[in-house]
């Protein structure tokens, strides 16, 4: 089982296993534990990590029970992701403090199996098959339990290896097993106001993207932490997409990240000469200013080698819409034709590659 107690709060000698007793095909066996000069017999309180599995079982439900969607008494939904109060005997997510890392089983590989995925380079999602195993997500009930409280699963999870990102995909997965179940605990959730705002304010708006971001289970705080994660924009692209984003949305959606606090002061941030290599590069044969090339793509949110990369794969009728983008931010035609030419050849430069 994943979640053990945290310990006695006094040192302690482990208890030696002197001796097993089969009771047969109807009963289970006991074990006879010394402590010294005495013997007793173990029990549930004396050795909660050895729970039968139909007990654990009965454990994770009732544990999960918590988590069941409620009405306020205006009769407005209760926010989905608020922090649950659990009872401090079922506070397994807190007694996981030291877990045995381990092989995932057969369960939890389908559910990685069943992920979008984030990385080329990973096309089975191994990496966070590993970090789950690490982190002592073994079982079918480990994932259950993972559903009790989404926030302290998150911090869980990011502590033990699991990137935020991969942390957004593992939610969003959870969420979908209890929809398959027939309870969707974001059915009666209406979205952040600061999130139908954030979405609002984009050109062309997003709102009506907002059940999609609902399903994933996004929330504006997650939106912020992604601001400061830019290394991770070319994957979030990709998974967005995969989810109903079209391209020209998720451009949309990343100006929007870019211009969250201070739009000038990103800019000048990232017109620092470490940020814009690889697009000083792509543009190099490209005519006219440099710098004011380089400004146009940054404002519609192409600021990373993996930007151009996953922009050059893209079907004709996107990058399209990015060129139109361009022109928007004073591009002229032969530039953006010129754009054009340099994306067809980097996407025969990864095939060879």
């Amino acid at each position: 089982m994943l979640f053990h107690a945290l310990g006695c709060g006094r040192a302690t000698s482990p208890p030696t296993i002197v001796s097993h007793q089969a009771a047969g095909p109807s009963g289970p066996s006991s074990t006879s534990i010394s402590t010294g000069r005495t013997k007793r017999k173990s029990t549930s309180d004396s050795l909660p990590a050895l729970d039968s599995p139909a007990k654990r079982k009965k454990s994770t439900a009732s544990a999960v029970a918590h988590l069941e969607p409620a009405a306020s008494a205006s009769g407005s939904p209760v926010d989905v992701h608020r922090t649950v109060s659990i009872p401090h005997n079922q506070d397994q997510l807190q007694a996981h403090a030291r877990p045995k890392p381990g092989f995932p089983g057969s369960d939890v590989h389908a559910f990685v199996a069943g992920l979008p995925l984030l990385s080329p380079e990973d096309p089975y999602n191994f990496d966070l098959f590993a970090k789950l195993g690490m982190a002592g997500i073994k079982e079918k009930d480990d994932l259950e339990m993972l559903t009790v409280d989404f926030d302290r699963a998150r911090d869980f999870l990011t502590g033990k290896g699991v990137s935020f990102l991969q942390w957004i995909v593992v939610r969003h997965g959870l969420l979908a097993r209890t929809r398959r179940r027939g309870s969707d605990p974001n059915q009666n959730v209406e979205i952040e106001a600061e999130m139908l705002d954030f979405l609002k304010q984009r050109s062309p708006s997003l709102e009506h993207l907002s059940p999609i971001l609902r399903d994933i289970g996004l929330t504006y705080s997650d939106v912020k932490h992604l601001y400061s994660l830019r290394g991770t924009w070319p994957a979030l692209g990709k998974y967005l997409i995969s989810q109903g984003f079209k391209f020209a949305e998720f451009v949309a959606f990343k100006r929007g990240l870019l211009g969250l606090y201070s739009p000038a002061q990103d800019l000048v941030d990232l017109m620092d000469p470490s940020h814009h290599e690889a697009l000083k590069t792509f543009l190099a044969d490209v005519k006219g200013d440099a710098k004011s090339k380089i400004d146009s793509f940054m404002r519609v949110g192409f600021c990373y080698r993996e930007d151009l990369d996953m922009l050059s794969t893209l079907p004709a009728e996107r990058i399209d819409e990015v060129l139109d983008g361009l022109v928007k931010e004073g591009l002229s035609w032969s530039e953006c034709k010129a754009v054009q030419d340099a994306l067809h050849r980097r996407a025969e430069s990864l095939k060879v590659d």
